[in-house]
Parts: structure tokens; sequence; C-alpha cells
């Protein structure tokens, strides 16, 4: 159909990593305080043999500070992929806002044989909301219109690959 129309990288990696885009965090809250974060993180190997992983995974606040830390094991086969599925509570998290949009870096460590073989970096928020057929949508109990366009990515003649500045000229 359009082509390539996007940005595309080439990412070298140890025989045994996390796949692409392998970790996925499910923050849910408990009460006013606490959040389970679950973690789900998918390794994959060429390596020759059958290896056993180890991970840990950190979340770290803006200041630097690792606020949880949890892990698991998981067993791969050569050529092939493998998850693991754990969780850790966070306390008192800063909540993510349109106004205030707060993330936390999540560090997921592979460990091979006592020593890390790979480092995943990814991002994620605190929030909750809701939705009321009659009060509207809310975010972290705070009433929240909703704005926006349905803004398709192809510009007539141009396809796919449009430059950015008639993306600008579509949304003025």
């Amino acid at each position: 159909g359009s082509g390539i129309y996007r940005d595309v990288w080439l990412l070298k990696t140890e025989k045994v990593a996390v796949d692409t885009d392998g970790v996925y965090l499910c923050p849910v809250r408990l009460d006013d305080e606490s959040w389970r974060v679950d973690v789900e993180t998918t390794v994959v190997s060429i390596a020759k043999d059958t290896e056993q992983i180890e991970l840990v995974t950190d979340i770290i606040d803006r200041e630097g500070n690792v606020v949880a830390s949890c892990g698991g094991s998981v067993t791969v086969t050569s050529h092939n992929k493998a998850t693991s599925k754990y969780f850790t509570t966070v306390n008192n998290p800063t909540l993510w806002d349109i106004d205030a949009t707060y993330l936390y870096t999540v560090k997921t460590r592979v460990i091979c044989n006592g020593e890390v073989c790979d480092e995943y970096i990814t991002r994620t928020g605190f929030r909750y909301f809701s939705c009321d057929a009659d009060r509207g949508f809310f975010l972290n109990g705070r009433r929240v219109v909703i704005k926006g366009v349905c803004g398709h990515e192809d510009c007539g003649l141009l396809g796919k690959a449009v430059p950015a500045n008639v993306h600008r000229y579509k949304m003025q």
C-alpha cells in the first residue's frame, strides 16, 4: 500500500534480550494510597542453548529514587520467546494528569549467568478514570472535557508521506 512513511530503526541486542515492546505494565489503584503494578516481561533468545533468565524491574521517580522493585525468572529455549509475570506495590505515587504529565522510568534488567545481558527502559504513569453517561469523563476524580479531532494520516494526492507542515495546516 503506502510503503514506509515513518522513521525506522534497527535494534541490535545480545543473544538473549527483552523482546520489542516486551515490557508491559498495568498499574491498578488498590486504594487512595497504594497501587499494584503488574509486570509482564517477554524475552527472546537466539542463543544456542536453553537459558535460565532472571528479571529485575525497578520503578524510578523523576529524582532517580527507586520507589519499587520486583522480579521474576523464566526459561527460554533457543530461538524462542518466553514471558514472566510478576508484580510490585507503589505507595502514594504522583498521579499523571493532563496538566502535570508525571511519568516514572521503568528499568528492566535481564540477567544471564549472573551477568546483566540486556537492559530495557520504558515509562509509565499512574492515573485512574471513569466515564458517566450523564456527568462525563473523570480523570483522577475530577471532571475533564475531552476535545479532539478525527485527523487521518493521509492528505489526498500526498498519500501517507505527509510533511509536518501539512499536518499543521490541517489543524489550523
